[in-house]
């Protein structure tokens, strides 16, 4: 593939990690600390939609910048990353199959 390429599909992981951050900090400032995981306020979910925002965006651009100078180094820390990501969310897939009944419990009591 060309450099361009792979910008455009980094791209795309930068533009969703932004689109992360503010849909977090939108609910921060409209529901406040109302969804919560537990009682710290750094577990309530605009504030984990937030870090999780600012983590996707800064691996986007460590992506973005190996492509763009083909350095071997950024490419490899941005794969490492890359697959910590997505292993974290399989951990997440996991126990949420596994918690199936407290996740409903947990999800009705939002509304």
């Amino acid at each position: 593939k060309q450099w361009y390429q792979r910008r455009v599909a980094i791209t795309a992981g930068q533009i969703i990690g932004l689109a992360l951050l503010g849909i977090g900090a939108y609910s921060k400032i409209e529901y406040g600390d109302i969804l919560k995981a537990s009682e710290s306020s750094f577990t309530s979910i605009p504030t984990m939609m937030m870090i999780l925002g600012v983590l996707v965006f800064i691996l986007g651009l460590f992506g973005c910048f190996g492509a763009f100078k083909e350095n071997r180094p950024c490419l490899i820390v941005y794969t490492i990353l890359l697959v910590i990501v997505l292993m974290g969310e399989l951990v997440a897939i996991i126990i949420t199959v596994i918690y199936q009944g407290k996740v409903r419990i947990f999800l009705t009591t939002l509304r």
